[in-house]
């Protein structure tokens, strides 16, 4: 629902921008720094998307079995989708400053209980277990070497 509800926000706060809706007109600078950030989160998001294939899919259902992917965009990151979001939406928020914009950002910020008590735990106890705890380990959640799992103890992580 966090995800559904920053996509939501992510796409109301441009439209509210469009028609002066609580909006605070940013200097250009900080518009076109916002603007190359939003490019870049999207592209990050199409990328991972497609490197996910069809183990795609948004929250955890657990009759389905799909492949781990921890080459290309997900080697540096087990999470860039939503490192991709971030982007887009810190983006959006110097570019079309508005509550909107600052809302969607803090939404997708909220994901973070979603991947860390959600979708974490369920990885860890699927057939991928020992692989994702092994990729988990090695590579950060969000961003390069930030949010690596602890491998010695399997109910907490340790911050590296």
């Amino acid at each position: 629902m966090l995800f559904v509800g920053a996509l939501v926000l992510g796409l109301v706060a441009p439209v509210a921008g469009l028609f002066d809706l609580a909006t605070v007109i940013p200097p250009r600078s900080m518009g076109t720094t916002g603007l190359v950030l939003m490019l870049l989160g999207l592209g990050v998001v199409l990328v991972s998307k497609a490197a996910l294939g069809t183990s795609w899919r948004i929250g955890v259902d657990e009759s389905e079995r799909t492949v781990l992917i921890t080459h290309g965009v997900f080697a540096p990151a087990r999470n860039p989708v939503f490192t991709g979001m971030g982007a887009l939406l810190f983006g959006q928020v110097l570019a079309v400053p508005s509550a909107l914009s600052v809302t969607a950002l803090l939404v997708v910020v909220a994901v973070q209980v979603q991947v860390r008590a959600i979708e974490e735990p369920y990885l860890l106890r699927t057939p991928h277990g020992t692989a994702y705890r092994g990729y988990a380990a090695r590579t950060g959640r969000f961003l390069p070497g930030i949010g690596r799992l602890d491998v010695h103890d399997t109910t907490t992580e340790e911050p590296r």
